[in-house]
């Protein structure tokens, strides 16, 4: 799945019970100011001149000051389909939890509010805790509320830690987005940090058996995850390195690509129109490239 741009024509839980998630104490959020640069995270094993010619050292991310508010939010997993059957105001992020006070989701048929919707569950999130932070009077509603999931992926993860932990959350806002839009959508921008968070966040909740003990292992470490994930190669380097191996095929022409513009405005998605649509041809013998792989090549800043 890909975010509404553009369309691509390509020759392409059961969990037991329901646990909880204390976090330590957060902070809810006042003030948001500042910028910070990210470095280039992978360089890949071998790599064609034109996809090299195609990369960038750098990009530019938001950083934040804040005035902090005492809250105590924790965390709990409600299996799919069942209902949150507890006392507390609670939010239900990603996913969709029966019974939630406040949905921050971008699942079908959520009840988030219009202010704070967005393509990611994760940018809803920062939407609505930015909202918060800036209202003059901002509600204490939700400071101690129960966040809800019923599944596991990055998104889901992501979304839950910036509601537990959102002073921190902020600061490391563009990573967790590029890795929410990665895991949801394929995303593969200038920037291979989000591939790289995703990569290694799926691969470690895979290992932890189930999607509750995904987030019971995972959401103390999430913070500590994203500052040593990308020190770690071993921990991704092969999947990025197929990645790269695939990308060269577009970049040598291997594989071909072209565009056909779209001017049938009748055709909508979202808030948007469809965009151009892409079309990649593959030889007989070559498999489809994967979805990243699409998404770097029709990416808006590539063409």
């Amino acid at each position: 799945m890909m975010r509404a741009g553009i369309v691509l024509l390509t020759t392409l839980l059961l969990v037991d019970a329901a646990a909880a998630f204390t976090s330590a104490p957060c902070s809810a959020l006042r003030k948001i100011t500042g910028s910070i640069g990210h470095t280039p995270l992978h360089t890949p094993s071998s790599i064609s001149p034109r996809c090299l010619a195609a990369r960038r050292p750098t990009r530019m991310a938001e950083t934040s000051a804040y005035e902090v508010v005492p809250c105590t939010r924790r965390f709990e997993f409600v299996p799919y389909g069942e209902k949150y059957s507890g006392g507390e105001k609670s939010i239900c992020v990603d996913g969709l939890v029966l019974g939630a006070d406040l949905d921050l989701s971008h699942w079908m048929n959520n009840k988030t509010p219009t202010e704070y919707k967005a393509d990611l569950s994760t940018e809803i999130v920062f939407k609505w805790l930015k909202i918060q932070a800036a209202a003059k009077y901002p509600s204490r509603e939700f400071l101690n509320a129960v966040v809800l999931n019923n599944h596991f992926d990055t998104d889901g993860l992501m979304s839950a830690w910036a509601l537990l932990e959102p002073e921190k959350a902020l600061d490391y806002e563009s990573a967790m987005v590029s890795a929410a839009g990665a895991g949801d959508f394929g995303e593969w921008g200038l920037s291979d940090r989000g591939m790289i968070l995703d990569i290694v966040f799926s691969k470690l909740g895979k290992q932890a058996g189930s999607d509750k003990a995904a987030y019971e292992e995972l959401l103390p470490k999430v913070e500590e995850l994203l500052k040593s994930i990308p020190k770690q190669p071993h921990l991704w380097k092969d999947e990025m390195d197929e990645l790269d191996e695939a990308f060269d095929l577009v970049c040598d022409d291997i594989v071909t690509v072209s565009r056909l513009a779209d001017k049938k405005t009748k055709f909508t998605h979202a808030q948007g129109e469809v965009g151009d649509i892409g079309i990649l041809s593959h030889p007989k013998g070559v498999k489809p490239v994967p979805g990243p792989v699409i998404s770097r090549t029709f990416s808006p800043v590539m063409k």
